[in-house]
């Protein structure tokens, strides 16, 4: 069964952030483009730049929605059910990010749940940041203060899970 990454994200950040405030994606660095930070779902837009209701508007009514034990601003919504499943997590009414585990949702570029690496790097270049484990590993690329975010299961080489994060979301 995989494992719900929303509140340990939450969690982790509530825990480190301070104050009121929340800033979105800022200048440009890495290989991504502005419209790699989004896809389509149902000829809809989903972004990490989106609010939360405009993204919610998007994928639909949620299967499972729930609020942090922490605060009551911080919430998940997970859409469909696993395997595929769309999980956003969000701030104060503003995405934190996005976790598609749904193998008919592609990224901008045609990368999907079931690709291969080497599909992966064809369509987005050398690897930005990576960390492995022996199970898995995980490939990002920046643009601005967001990123897009491949888990590769080390044995089979495909892509297992895609996460667009807004990492400026930070409480000022």
């Amino acid at each position: 069964m995989k494992k719900r990454t929303g509140f340990l994200i939450i969690s982790a950040m509530v825990l480190t952030l301070v104050g009121g405030g929340l800033t979105g994606c800022g200048s440009a660095s890495g290989k991504l483009r502005s419209s790699d930070l989004s896809f389509d779902y149902n000829g809809k837009k989903v972004s990490v730049k989106n609010d939360a209701e405009k993204n919610i508007e998007a994928l639909g009514n949620p299967s499972e929605e729930q609020t942090s034990p922490n605060n009551e601003i911080d919430k998940s919504y997970v859409f469909g059910s696993e395997p595929n499943s769309i999980e956003l997590l969000t701030i104060n009414d503003k995405t934190q990010s996005v976790v598609i585990h749904d193998s008919n949702v592609k990224t901008s570029r045609g990368i999907g749940v079931g690709s291969t690496y080497d599909d992966l790097i064809a369509a987005y270049g050398d690897i930005a940041t990576t960390s492995t484990d022996d199970v898995a590993s995980k490939i990002m690329y920046q643009y601005k203060n967001c990123s897009l975010s491949f888990d590769i299961d080390e044995k089979n080489r495909v892509v297992t899970a895609i996460t667009y994060s807004n990492n400026a979301m930070t409480r000022l």
